[in-house]
């Protein structure tokens, strides 16, 4: 695992709620993104769509066609791209966006909000080198997809 300190997530808060009260983004919702089923599929969401998409860096179909490895054939006509790349995300300087619920810091409110928080792009860049260097250690070549 690769770790960097993370920001609160940007969206919108419930009434009664400011920013400052917005714990920084937790839980595992970055998986979920990472596979490409959270904010760069949200072109197939119209509620999440009209909830989030003016915090989204920009829109998600072409984020996902920049950092995703591509389509799954899995999901029919859909052309649902999947699966981060570190390496695509690095060469665009792209890093991934994930859709979360927005916390209260004090953990007395549970969830103040939803929005959208970015994978601190040091995170992408040390796995991206690190899946460099173990595969030149192995011998093998490197690869442009990590």
């Amino acid at each position: 695992w690769w770790t960097a300190p993370a920001e609160p997530p940007v969206g919108r808060l419930d009434a009664g709620f400011t920013a400052s009260d917005s714990l920084p983004a937790i839980g595992d919702s970055a998986l979920v993104d990472a596979l490409g089923f959270g904010c760069m599929a949200m072109h197939y969401a119209p509620k999440q769509m009209e909830a989030l998409s003016s915090f989204m860096p920009e829109e998600s179909q072409k984020r996902g066609e920049s950092i995703l490895l591509g389509v799954h054939g899995g999901f029919g006509d859909l052309h649902l791209n999947v699966a981060c790349s570190a390496s695509r995300a690095v060469a665009s300087n792209k890093t991934l966006p994930v859709a979360l619920g927005i916390l209260d810091v004090q953990g007395k409110g549970g969830r103040i909000g939803g929005g959208i928080t970015l994978v601190s792009m040091v995170v992408l860049r040390d796995s991206f080198n690190a899946l460099q260097k173990s595969a030149t250690a192995m011998g093998g070549a490197t690869t442009s997809s990590a």
